[in-house]
């Protein structure tokens, strides 16, 4: 501690304020709050520490989240796409049952409800079906219905065996 011409200081201060109580007093409480000011150093110290770990976790929880929820977006986004593809294989298998119905219909009989739909969606099932039943189907077509179908149908090509039979 203190030295002064090889008397400690601290120690003289003590016993001469033992003398005087209020002097002791003021002493004592400076020493405890010296004693409580480090232990409020080393409590701030250890909590700081504390916050410290806890941010580091949040910051990867936060990330672990932001990663998560990617994946989230991304299964979303696969699910959508299987849906619409699933969607499309069965409009695609419907439409062909009914190009195929509309095939081994009369054609007078498939001209009478051709006539009756949409004009895109008679195209629609009038391209599904090779030229020749095309052809029949809109022979039974009124004309200004078949005049408005026409321009919206597909070209199909010839097949070597509709060539030969044409």
């Amino acid at each position: 501690m203190m030295q002064l011409l090889g008397m400690d200081v601290k120690e003289k201060i003590n016993s001469i304020s033992k003398s005087f109580p209020m002097v002791q007093n003021k002493l004592s409480k400076r020493e405890a709050s010296g004693a409580s000011a480090d232990a409020l150093k080393r409590k701030l110290a250890s909590q700081s520490q504390t916050i410290n770990q806890m941010k580091k976790e949040l910051d990867t929880k936060i990330s672990k989240i932001k990663g998560l929820k990617d994946d989230l977006k991304q299964i979303e986004s696969q699910v959508k796409m299987q849906k619409k593809n699933n969607q499309s294989k069965e409009d695609a298998r419907r439409a062909s049952m009914y190009a195929q119905t509309y095939k081994n219909m009369d054609p007078e009989k498939a001209g009478a409800i051709f006539s009756q739909m949409d004009s895109k969606v008679a195209a629609k099932y009038l391209d599904m079906l090779d030229n020749k039943t095309k052809a029949h189907i809109l022979e039974n077509i009124p004309a200004d219905k078949a005049a408005a179908i026409t321009p919206l149908l597909n070209p199909k090509p010839e097949t070597n065996q509709s060539a030969n039979q044409g």
